[in-house]
This record gives C-alpha cells, sequence and structure tokens, in this order.
C-alpha cells in the first residue's frame, strides 16, 4: 500500500523485478565478455610477440614464467648486477657458467624488508621442492638511519598481483588486493603487466637498453666521477649507526622457502671500508666501520641461531670490485659467483657453513 492510499499495481512490480534483472544480467555479460576478452588478447600477445626479449632481466619475478631452474639469487640491488656492461657478466650469468646450471634472478632494485618476505613467497610458490634460494645480506640494511622506513615496501603494487592473504580484517581494501590477485591469477595481461608495458614502450619508441644505459655500467669507484662519492654522502646524511633494524624478516624468508622444501642459504656481503676511510675523516671512518662491524657480528650471529647455512664473503675482497661502498661491479660480480660456486661444489660444507671469514 502507498502512503497517499493507493496501492502499487502488480504489474508495475513485476516490470520493474524484470527490468533490475535484466540490468544485472547485463552487466554480468559485459563482465564476461571484458573477461574473455583479456583472456584472448592475453594469450595471443603471449604466443604472437617476443615480449620476453624486452622484459627487464632484472625484474623477472615479477614478469617471468618459471622454466628449468632450481637455482635462485634472490636479493635486491646488490644482486641485481647494475654495474656490469653485458648481460653474461652478471651474477646469474656467471654462477650459471660455474654450476653448470640455469640459474633464475629473483632480484628487485630498492627491495625492503617486506619485498624479500614476498619475494620469498613467489619463489617458495613457484619453484619445486630440492631448489636452492642465494639470499643477499647487505649489513647496510639493518644499520638505523634517519629516513623512515617503507613497511608497505616499494614493490607491494606489483606483487599484489602475484600474492595474496587475508589480513585481520576484512574491509574495502582487503576485497581490492584480493580482486587484483585475482586478476593476476587468471589474466596473464594484469600478471605480467610489466613486461607488457616495457614491450609496448619498445614498439612506440626504441627497444629499453638494460645495460650501458645512463650510470648502469662497469664502474669502479676508484676511476670515481664523483658517482661514489655523493653516494656515500647520501648514506652519511642519512647514517644513525646508534642500532639496529629488525632482523625478523630473515626469520620469515627462512621458514617460508623452508615450508617449502627450498634451501636458503645466506651471502653476507662485504664493504668497502677503503672508500670509507678515503672519503671521511679518520675518526668518522672508524665510526662507521665498527657500526658494519657490530651489523656484520650481528647478523651472523641471528643467522647461525637459525641455523641457517651462510657465506661470509671474504674481508679481502678487493676495493676495485666495487663500484661504491657496497656494490660490486663486474668484478665483484665474478669473485661473488666463485664463492658462492666453491661453497656448492665443496663436498664438506653443513649448516652454518661459510665461505670465509673475516
Amino acid at each position: 500500500m502507498a502512503r497517499d492510499g493507493h496501492s502499487i499495481p502488480q504489474k508495475a512490480l513485476v516490470s520493474d523485478r524484470a527490468s533490475a534483472l535484466a540490468f544485472l544480467w547485463g552487466c554480468l555479460a559485459l563482465a564476461a565478455a571484458v573477461y574473455l576478452t583479456l583472456l584472448a588478447a592475453g594469450a595471443l600477445f603471449r604466443g604472437a610477440t617476443a615480449w620476453r626479449e624486452t622484459g627487464n632481466p632484472r625484474e623477472r619475478l615479477l614478469w617471468a614464467e618459471r622454466g628449468v631452474e632450481k637455482v635462485v639469487v634472490l636479493g635486491d640491488s646488490a644482486f641485481s648486477s647494475y654495474y656490469v656492461d653485458r648481460e653474461d657478466q652478471t651474477l646469474w650469468r656467471q654462477l650459471e657458467a660455474r654450476l653448470g646450471a640455469p640459474v633464475f634472478p629473483a632480484v628487485l632494485d630498492g627491495g625492503g624488508p617486506s619485498d624479500f618476505v614476498r619475494s620469498a613467497q613467489t619463489v617458495a610458490a613457484s619453484f619445486p621442492a630440492g631448489s636452492t634460494a642465494f639470499i643477499d645480506v647487505l649489513p647496510s640494511r639493518f644499520l638505523w638511519t634517519n629516513a623512515p622506513e617503507n613497511l608497505e615496501g616499494n614493490w607491494s603494487d606489483a606483487f599484489e598481483y602475484r600474492l595474496h592473504r587475508w589480513g585481520s580484517r576484512i574491509c574495502v581494501e582487503e576485497v581490492e588486493r584480493w580482486m587484483r590477485y585475482q586478476l593476476g591469477r587468471w589474466l596473464f595481461l594484469y600478471r605480467n603487466n610489466l613486461a607488457v608495458r616495457q614491450y609496448l614502450m619498445s614498439r612506440v619508441s626504441r627497444p629499453p637498453r638494460y645495460f650501458q644505459a645512463d650510470r648502469w655500467f662497469d664502474r669502479a669507484w676508484t676511476l670515481d666521477d664523483g658517482f661514489a662519492r655523493a653516494r656515500y654522502s647520501t648514506f652519511k646524511r642519512m647514517f644513525d649507526g646508534s642500532r639496529l633494524r629488525s632482523f625478523a624478516w630473515l626469520d620469515e624468508m627462512t621458514a617460508t622457502l623452508r615450508d617449502r622444501g627450498i634451501r636458503p642459504i645466506f651471502v653476507i656481503l662485504p664493504v668497502n671500508q677503503a672508500l670509507v676511510q678515503a672519503y671521511d675523516t679518520p675518526e668518522e671512518a672508524r665510526r662507521v666501520s665498527e657500526a658494519f662491524r657490530v651489523v656484520h657480528d650481528a647478523v651472523r650471529h641471528h643467522l647461525e641461531q637459525l641455523d641457517a647455512e651462510l657465506i661470509d664473503i671474504d674481508a679481502q675482497f678487493p676495493s676495485e670490485c666495487f663500484a661504491d661502498m657496497v656494490h660490486p661491479n663486474a668484478c665483484g660480480d665474478k669473485l661473488i659467483a666463485a664463492q658462492i660456486a666453491e661453497f656448492v661444489q665443496r663436498p664438506d660444507r653443513s649448516r652454518g657453513s661459510r665461505a670465509s671469514r673475516r
């Protein structure tokens, strides 16, 4: 009964319901058509284009489909081999040559602790039991600085198409993340959107250059053009050193990989002490060096408490094999690959083993 005392005609109610149902069915049909179009477009793009050839090799974790690799190098810029001239000089290619087996680069420049954990989750979900993951450990990552840490990570948006775990409460943001994950799970164009964009850009302009481009080439800090000094100055502006950052993400990575039968091996990387001494006052250089020594010992102790395998790269790592304070160049990547291969091929290796001791 309407408010004015007149009833709404039954015919009108039926008509309204029919219109609403027709609208809903139309929306569903449109969504299905869009989905099928994207599915078909993804399949066509995947099979008919050379999209793998234009993908950034340093972002393969976010676009490549796993092949036959059972060895992974997992890390941030320290394992990304930015300071080389050719791909055959990268850490993963050098390690391939020494091990005689394909190596997958699960590296992401600028990756924070959250990105490391998500990378480990992606590797655990993608690679078979029995695989091995070499994880870079940069001492500078654990130093307290004046810069706020991005708790979400720098690659969280890219991972949303590949990973999803419900939070402690259901909210609109969680539902949106779940929807993005489902799009990435079923649609190639979403899951591999980075590689798709790189391919399309290469078609409308020139192909991207991932080696010998901009400041990314084989360089040594001893022939500095201001690059390494500027980076050290930035580090010193943020340097605190009064305390250490959390090690909890090392625990989470270790548990994630071990639960899937993947063997994590942590690689503690050296610091270019010669650069510190050259670019700082003697007093400040001693303070920075002491802070790195404390970090090194604390990280090593923590990994040993986890019963984790680790490779402690030689303290006599030549200074000319650094591009700056912490990043290796082609010479450095060659030495790191050699020490990793020596560790793997040594018959008497065991948990807690190391390549060398400081």
